[in-house]
């Protein structure tokens, strides 16, 4: 689980106490869960949080989520 661990840690700066609730809907896109998360995910995980992210938070922001997020692979 440590590499949905650090996802988190990356992501908590932008959804608060949301993260883990809204980081476990996202593997769901991908049928993951946190414990079966590895690297060649992190590609298409980091799409469907960019597409749920811009509602929350605007397009800029979401962009550079996932960018954090892709660095990570």
């Amino acid at each position: 689980m440590a590499l949905y661990d650090d996802i988190v840690s990356v992501s908590k700066p932008y959804l608060g106490i949301a993260t883990d609730a809204f980081l476990k809907r996202q593997l769901k896109h991908i049928n993951r869960t946190p414990e079966s998360l590895d690297k060649s995910c992190i590609p298409e995980l980091s799409k469907w949080i960019e597409i749920s992210a811009k509602m929350l938070m605007g397009e800029a922001k979401a962009k550079n989520l996932k960018e954090k997020i892709l660095k990570m692979d």
